[in-house]
């Protein structure tokens, strides 16, 4: 096979070619510039893609009418953001019970926010964890068993006296990294 260079050159000169015929046929002027465009930049984005993509993702309830979304995307640094997690339903229902309880709708949230950019577990970087008047002889093995589930990342865990609605004992924020596939994705390349 031709070295790239070489293909390259090829594909000038068929352009150069189909110029001249653009010249000599009425009405394909129009063909021969969309060629010479998609021959000037055949690996470049589509269109300029933004810094940063912000989505709400079917499964988590949609965060838009309180002012902010679940995650946010930086495409350049391929990381997410995942706003806290906490025991809510896709309608902003607190689920009630006791840590545990709530911990187990938290990591399902967090797996449901990871799979709409395509991470997983292994992909996280960081957690931080708040928990209503936390305390560490009752709350201590419900926070280790959530980090190991979630692949052990880095972890914060705080004590707060409230959290955004009433009856929310736990909310985690999650930082991860974003796989490439669905970064050009996001940033809307061409493959």
């Amino acid at each position: 096979m031709a070295p790239s260079h070489c293909r390259r050159l090829g594909l000038a000169a068929l352009v150069a070619v189909t110029v001249a015929v653009a010249a000599a046929v009425p009405g394909v002027a129009a063909a021969n510039d969309a060629a010479a465009a998609a021959a000037a930049a055949p690996d470049e984005c589509v269109s300029s893609p933004p810094r940063v993509v912000r989505l709400n993702p079917d499964g988590l309830f949609d965060a838009a009418p309180f002012g902010y979304t679940q995650l946010s995307v930086d495409t350049e640094a391929g990381v997410v953001y995942l706003s806290g997690q906490a025991a809510l339903l896709d309608d902003a229902t607190v689920v009630p019970g006791d840590l545990r309880a709530q911990a187990k709708v938290v990591r399902e949230n967090i797996l449901t926010g990871l799979a709409a950019v395509g991470s997983a577990p292994a992909d996280i970087l960081r957690m931080t964890t708040f928990i209503v008047d936390y305390n560490e002889e009752t709350d201590e093995a419900a926070i280790i068993e959530m980090g190991e589930e979630l692949g052990r990342p880095s972890h914060t865990v705080v004590g707060v006296r409230a959290l955004a609605f009433a009856g929310m004992r736990v909310e985690v924020e999650v930082t991860a990294v974003v796989p490439a596939a669905k970064l050009a994705e996001l940033r809307h390349c061409r493959a």
